[in-house]
């Protein structure tokens, strides 16, 4: 009777325990994409959206947490139906892709998997050089960071080597220098949660953001890039958003203008490429 009662306790366990370790699907993650984008996903299409023109956001995978900003406090307390919440205190843009694994990953078990995606994340430095498609200067590629680096901490301008970790750790905390052909020089502060098969990068700006170093366009701690990194059945599944509060999509100052959410979605969309590209 005790082996009995020991055998049904051991069987319910098992069943209780092996979702948490059951491998995931592209479906699992986002149960209601369109058959479309599903099958744009699986033949590596790169999908993006800004909630300024589809009013909520689309492709966030089920584990992906909220938007929030620097400061803590989330954003999605604003009603996004409501047009003027919408246009004046906070948009987001998002993009989302599937990686395939590279060939020499394929065997390797989940943790090295995941040690290699997080150093590749870390390497900021490989961001020296990436283009995106400028608009101002006729849909063409154009260099999006002419310096990509750690720092100690922000206000250096010392640069230190990538780090490069033998062993995951929960959560990693990270200080990087960027200049970029559109905002100038800036330090962010770049915080990695890791969880199982899951990555939580989120990237916040700890200097105001200004157009060519001059135009005011996001004040410190009002941008918010995250990045949510999964490994399913189909390969790795890439998401980001950049969310801004506090700022209309279009700011003019003196005849100028830049309509912020394209020019982030370009951003995160060439970020997407970036990690595609040095993952394998």
């Amino acid at each position: 009777m005790k082996k009995k009662i020991l055998t049904a306790l051991l069987i319910t366990t098992v069943i209780s325990v092996f979702p948490l370790f059951a491998s995931q699907t592209l479906k699992d993650l986002l149960p209601d994409i369109s058959e479309a984008d599903e099958a744009a996903l699986l033949a590596g299409e790169l999908l993006a959206s800004d909630t300024t023109i589809a009013g909520s956001i689309k492709y966030a995978p089920l584990w992906m947490p909220t938007p929030s900003t620097g400061d803590g406090k989330s954003n999605t307390g604003a009603d996004l139906s409501n047009p003027q919440t919408k246009e004046t205190e906070s948009f987001t843009v998002e993009a989302i892709s599937l990686v395939p694994l590279p060939d020499y990953l394929l065997e390797s078990s989940e943790t090295e998997k995941m040690l290699h995606i997080l150093n590749t994340l870390r390497a900021v430095s490989t961001q020296e050089g990436i283009t995106y498609i400028s608009f101002r200067r006729g849909n063409t590629p154009h260099p999006l960071f002419t310096k990509s680096y750690h720092v100690a901490q922000a206000g250096s301008r010392s640069r230190l080597e990538d780090p490069v970790l033998d062993e995951l750790s929960p959560k990693v905390q990270d200080i990087v220098f960027q200049r970029d052909t559109s905002f100038a020089g800036n330090f962010y502060e770049h915080t990695y949660t890791i969880y199982k098969n899951n990555i939580y990068l989120t990237v916040d700006n700890l200097t105001n953001l200004a157009v060519y170093g001059l135009i005011p366009a996001v004040p410190k701690q009002t941008l918010r890039i995250a990045f949510g990194i999964t490994i399913i059945e189909e390969g790795v599944l890439c998401y980001s958003q950049a969310h801004i509060t506090g700022q209309k999509p279009k700011i003019t100052f003196l005849g100028f203008s830049v309509h912020l959410p394209s020019a982030f979605q370009r951003r995160i969309t060439s970020l997407q490429e970036w990690f595609s590209d040095n993952i394998s």
